[in-house]
Formats: structure tokens, sequence, C-alpha cells
């Protein structure tokens, strides 16, 4: 999450040239977003050994599949580098992690932790 928040929130100074260092950002949050959105399709088999009901197991696929979703938008969209909707993006995407973290995990003090 760390370096996708740094990706979101690093500024560009607009009277300079800097298409070239875009391109590097831009790169780099989609290989970070796609990332996230690898990591969550392998969610949905982490907790093997957890006893969790048929529809605690659905509503954390569910939350799985939410973030993947989410991560590869943003991944699809970065080349468009609006600072506003990466913004929006990134939020849901935190959102996502904590509604989970916080249902599943009992905490959602655990997901600003960098794997």
């Amino acid at each position: 999450m760390r370096s996708l928040d740094r990706l979101a929130n690093e500024r560009l100074p607009k009277s300079m040239e800097v298409e070239w260092e875009r391109e590097r950002r831009v790169e780099e949050l989609v290989i970070v977003a796609q990332a996230i959105a690898d990591s969550a399709a392998r969610i949905p088999a982490a907790p093997e050994g957890a006893l969790l009901s048929t529809g605690e197991r659905r509503a954390f696929s569910a939350h799985a599949r939410a973030l993947q979703e989410r991560a590869s938008r943003l991944a699809a969209e970065a080349a468009q580098l609006d600072t506003a909707a990466t913004h929006t993006a990134v939020s849901e995407i935190r959102e996502t992690c904590a509604a989970c973290h916080r249902r599943f995990r009992g905490s959602g003090a655990d997901e600003d932790r960098e794997p």
C-alpha cells in the first residue's frame, strides 16, 4: 500500500518538461496496481485453515474480487494520469482492504503494513 500511496501522491512541477518522468511513474503505478490485483486473485485460497461459514467465505471472496477489480481498473487507467481519479482509485483500494481486515482480522490497523 505504501508504494501505491507514494505513487498516487507524487507531484511534478508544471513548469518543466517532465514527460519522461511521468511515463516512468505511470509504468511503476501500473506494476504496483497489477501486483495488487494478482495478489488479490490468490486471497480466497489464503484462509484454508480458517473456520469460515459458507456466508463468511462468500463475503471474504467478494472482498478479494472487489480488490482485484479495483486494482486492475487502476492499472488500466493509470496512463490517463488523472490525479483526482488516481486518488479516488487508491482510496477505494484502501477501503476495500480495511473493510476486509476489520471483518476478518478484527482490526483495520494491519492494512498499512508492508508485506
